[in-house]
């Protein structure tokens, strides 16, 4: 993508759904983890070489600068052109906003 230019122009996102517990349990295991995950963005607005937030030493809880999952979408629709704070209605005529929380990552560009 990076010799075609296409990366230029695309966001690649690769992202999981919830991160992993840092203790394994008993069944040698590990558990879900909603507090802590991992998404790594390329391409399009994003700046090569970002790291923009970790978590502690154990990686249970976010140490610095959390972001959360709204973000990553929000980061995502900007990079679309979608307008995150417009309402849609849906088919009953009810108003339904597009993301409801969540910011685009700055930190990226």
């Amino acid at each position: 993508m990076s010799q075609s230019g296409l990366l230029d122009t695309t966001l690649v996102v690769a992202w999981a759904e919830f991160g992993r517990t840092p203790r394994v349990n008993k069944d040698s295991g590990r558990d879900h983890n909603p507090n802590v995950f991992s998404a790594a963005l390329a391409g399009g607005p994003v700046q090569r070489g970002r790291v923009v937030a970790c978590s502690d030493a154990k990686g249970a809880f976010p140490k610095d600068n959390p972001k959360t999952p709204q973000d990553v979408l929000a980061t995502i629709h900007q990079h679309l052109g979608v307008d995150i704070r417009k309402h849609y209605l849906d088919h009953s005529g009810w108003p339904v906003i597009t993301l409801p929380f969540g910011e685009p990552i700055s930190e990226l560009t």
